[in-house]
């Protein structure tokens, strides 16, 4: 395990260690979930100051996310940490009175552009309040910019069949009507949120990309895949979902992903799916290919959804080879990637659960010295719960 320290001298906190994965000792960027006591926070943020987070005497970037009062108080910030060397030993942070300061703004720079227009009168629906004559699709790329680096994203779906039919297979349909969010901007990280919408001429799929742009040149990203109500009671939707990157070198051919290998190199872009890996297996593969001058990147094979009780007779509510994401059905897909020489991947870091415990947050192991007499039989409980289930280990049920 890596240890880190971390100390606030105005709370009067005494040191406090922070754990991350032993896996991650290569990361030069990390973040933490840091839970506040009541007293230390109203401490921090008396008056409605803004403390500043320092970590080895270097600004840290901060955001409160949880409350002990709303919008005065937090119970919970999150500290971001990026910089040009593994962060290896003892990390040290204190926390002072505001303003709260880290200098500059982000190197990244994220905007939208359209690559493609739909006329509304291609439909044959005609739109509620209006006429679609006068309505059209736009798709765009999002595009993401670092120090004089360029790349292009996309949320998509991939048919492989379409309802009974399989005459549509590999047709591919992105998002549309991208709208971006900033949520903080600093030299030290940029968290972006962009949304929009997916139509396969059918029915509708919710997109959401989270994006934590590192100064460092590394990104964390959240890819959420949602079939809810857009229309009515919703409908299943036809599709794989699918990320492209564009501005980056194409494959010498196509990537069969089993989990093993999770690191790849495309040109000036560096792609970590690592935390994806369990949604692949030898039999269920995902897959990495080039399409019209984008690399794609098919994070499961196919949506499997078990029927444990046979509700309707069979062992699958949804199998593969069907292409469907059912109505309600939702996924995260979770990557890194790195612009820069720094490594395409961010520690997750943890405090001691004592800590959650005095702060009254839910902890994740023991906080006192002693064990009451049930203690092993709850943990082996726990622990047998927290397992993932090894029946639908590398599918997409998988977590």
């Amino acid at each position: 395990m890596l240890t880190f320290t971390i100390a606030m001298a105005i709370c009067a906190l005494a040191p406090i260690p922070l754990h991350a994965d032993s896996k991650e000792a290569e990361a030069w960027t990390g973040s933490v979930s840091f839970p506040l006591t009541r007293g230390d926070a109203q401490s921090l943020y008396a008056n409605g100051a803004s403390p500043q987070f320092i970590m080895n005497g270097r600004p840290a970037a901060s955001r409160a996310v949880g409350w002990w009062e709303r919008n005065r108080v937090p119970r919970r910030v999150l500290l971001y940490i990026a910089g040009d060397a593994p962060l290896a030993g003892d990390l040290s942070v204190e926390a002072k009175p505001g303003p709260a300061s880290v200098p500059g703004t982000s190197p990244w720079t994220v905007t939208d552009r359209p690559f493609k227009t739909h006329p509304g009168t291609a439909y044959k629906v005609v739109l509620r309040g209006g006429s679609n004559q006068d309505s059209f699709s736009e798709y765009e790329d999002l595009i993401l910019a670092y120090k004089g680096k360029e790349m292009l994203l996309r949320m998509g779906t991939r048919r492989d069949r379409f309802h009974d039919s399989a005459a549509f297979q590999g047709l591919h349909d992105w998002w549309q009507w991208t709208r971006i969010e900033t949520l903080l901007d600093t030299e030290i990280v940029k968290l972006v949120r962009v949304g929009g919408l997916l139509y396969n001429e059918d029915t509708f799929l919710h997109c959401d990309l989270y994006l934590e742009l590192y100064g460092n040149g590394v990104a964390r990203a959240y890819a959420h895949f949602v079939n809810a109500r857009v229309i009515g009671n919703g409908w299943e939707y036809f599709g794989i979902p699918i990320l492209a990157f564009g501005g980056v070198d194409s494959l010498p051919a196509e990537i069969l992903l089993d989990g093993t290998q999770t690191r790849f190199s495309l040109g000036s872009m560096s792609l970590d799916i690592r935390d994806t890996a369990e949604l692949v297996s030898a039999d269920h593969p995902g897959r990495l290919y080039d399409h019209e001058r984008f690399t794609v990147y098919q994070p499961w094979q196919d949506q499997r959804v078990t029927d444990k009780n046979r509700t309707f007779g069979k062992e699958f509510v949804t199998d593969i080879g069907e292409g469907q994401m059912l109505r309600g059905l939702s996924r995260t897909v979770r990557f890194t990637f790195s612009l820069s020489d720094a490594p395409p991947r961010v520690a997750r870091m943890l405090a001691p659960s004592w800590h959650y415990a005095m702060a009254r947050e839910l902890w994740h192991g023991d906080y006192l010295p002693a064990e009451w007499r049930f203690a092993q039989a709850a943990h082996a409980v726990a622990t047998r719960i927290a397992q993932p289930d090894p029946r639908y280990t590398g599918t997409f049920e998988a977590g």
